[in-house]
């Protein structure tokens, strides 16, 4: 099995200096801080062979019966004052190529609101926010096992290293937010979902996470990179050494209407490579908007539109591999969260 990497001694260093600074308040060991599950599964699926293993299958299991551990999660939610916290995420998942590495793992600041202005800070290894559907444990989904096409792939290659600042304002019950994230890593974004197209499942990636890319050995543009690309494409690399960024505007009316903006942009160098590994530019819009029916239930809908490319130019502003992608996800109705 492979080493996890620097990102968890780094993780714990970081929380071991902050807890110089405990109050009343700190709760860093306690039982408290700390969830586990076990996800079991049996599957069945009579389909094409699935992506994980190679193959264009757009599930999580292609033509198989297989009872598996399909997670094995342990969460640590450290509180170090009434204001910084940390988060870190182990995970376990048996068919991964890589079964073992952390998810998501930042330090988190939050000043205690004095007026209709509040405003927090994250730095470290997180999904940007897009996902309407992973609102559970551990950045699971919390109404369905499988997300949408769209939150899918934010599982699998949309996992930064960044500073995350977020800033919301309260006026006659309305409420505006902005958040901002610059971040390294993630220049491959874009490899698996050109290689193989939008897929549905619950992997979400880790810091070591490696995807096969599907044995595309008759594709044109395969050929022309099968000398430099690995076989396996790595979400969680830096390789042209650019800073990418992502943006996000958040309105939430008094009425039980809710709605987000999000632009992001890895700004990859298409032609850098690095250890088999191209950096993709790739960059998208991302639309969501939920409202309340009732209660318990409410109406969710999302929308991307983005564009990638890696490679030489071989035109006027065109690349080697050059992909637009858009996906739709609309008139849901899930339970209130």
């Amino acid at each position: 099995m492979k080493k996890i990497g620097w990102l968890v001694p780094a993780f714990w260093a970081s929380l071991w200096l902050c807890s110089g600074i405990a109050q009343a308040e700190t709760q860093i060991f306690d039982p408290g801080t700390y969830t586990a599950w076990i996800d079991l599964r049996v599957a069945t699926a009579d389909g094409e062979f699935d992506w994980l293993g190679g193959g264009f299958g757009k599930l999580r299991y292609g033509n198989e019966t297989t009872a598996i551990i399909a997670q094995a999660a342990v969460l640590w939610k450290p509180q170090f004052t009434d204001t910084l916290s940390g988060y870190m995420l182990l995970q376990g998942v048996s068919d991964a190529e890589v079964p073992l590495g952390v998810e998501e793992a930042y330090i988190q600041w939050k000043p205690v609101p004095t007026s209709g202005f509040r405003y927090g800070v994250r730095a470290g290894q997180m999904f940007p926010p897009v996902s309407m559907e992973h609102d559970g444990t551990g950045w699971t989904p919390s109404r369905t096992i499988t997300p949408s096409a769209i939150n899918s792939w934010i599982g699998e290659e949309v996992l930064v290293r960044g500073l995350e600042v977020n800033a919301q304002q309260t006026f006659g019950g309305h409420r505006l937010g902005l958040t901002l994230c610059g971040f390294t890593r993630d220049d491959t974004a874009g490899t698996i979902l050109s290689w193989r197209g939008w897929a549905l499942h619950d992997i979400s990636s880790a810091d070591n996470s490696e995807l096969m890319l599907p044995e595309g050995k008759n594709q044109g543009w395969y050929r022309i990179f099968h000398d430099h690309q690995a076989d396996l494409s790595r979400p969680e690399v830096e390789v042209d050494g650019r800073l990418g960024y992502y943006v996000r505007l958040d309105w939430k009316a008094p009425a039980a209407l809710a709605v987000n903006a999000e632009f992001y942009d890895n700004q990859g160098d298409p032609s850098a490579a690095r250890n088999g590994q191209w950096a993709w530019g790739t960059r998208f819009y991302n639309l969501g908007a939920a409202y309340r029916l009732t209660a318990t239930d409410e109406l969710l809908s999302q929308y991307m539109v983005g564009h990638t490319v890696t490679g030489w130019q071989v035109g006027q502003g065109r690349y080697v591999v050059d992909v637009g992608f858009e996906f739709g996800l609309r008139a849901v109705v899930a339970q209130v969260r």
